[in-house]
């Protein structure tokens, strides 16, 4: 009889802290629907704790491959590389042909004779008491 007044006088509490607001901690409302008591946890959260890495790893498993496979995977990657590398040879080589550009604008700068070969050789020019001669090939 003792007892079944703790156990009628226990509920009686929780139902009117449920009518408060206040529960205990652990203590889930056995009305509300979806929620039942399990051990001080919900269905809920035990069936998030369980299905929701399951969920991840199932979405990881297909997603990576279908995004190493794609187009725009592996693939293009790839052409990407070798398009670096195209343009880092490009960039080497025109970084050299600068540099050579330099060195012969230092040269006609400095030398006089530098002027003159390329006064000859690339616009053509004489000098007033030379004879050009032209032949017909």
């Amino acid at each position: 009889m003792i007892a079944k007044a703790r156990v009628k006088n226990t509920a009686e509490k929780r139902r009117k802290m449920a009518r408060r607001g206040v529960l205990p901690r652990g203590f889930l409302d056995p009305t509300r629907p979806g929620m039942r008591r399990l051990g001080g946890v919900s269905s809920r959260a035990v069936l998030l704790e369980r299905a929701l890495p399951l969920a991840i790893l199932v979405v990881a498993v297909v997603a990576v491959p279908v995004m190493i496979l794609s187009p725009t995977g592996l693939g293009r990657l790839g052409a990407l590389r070798q398009e670096r590398t195209k343009a880092d040879e490009e960039i080497s080589r025109l970084g050299q042909q600068i540099t050579e550009l330099r060195a012969e604008v230092k040269r006609i700068k400095d030398d006089p004779a530098a002027v003159e070969r390329v006064a000859r050789d690339e616009l053509g020019l004489v000098r007033q008491t030379e004879v050009v001669f032209q032949f017909k090939e």
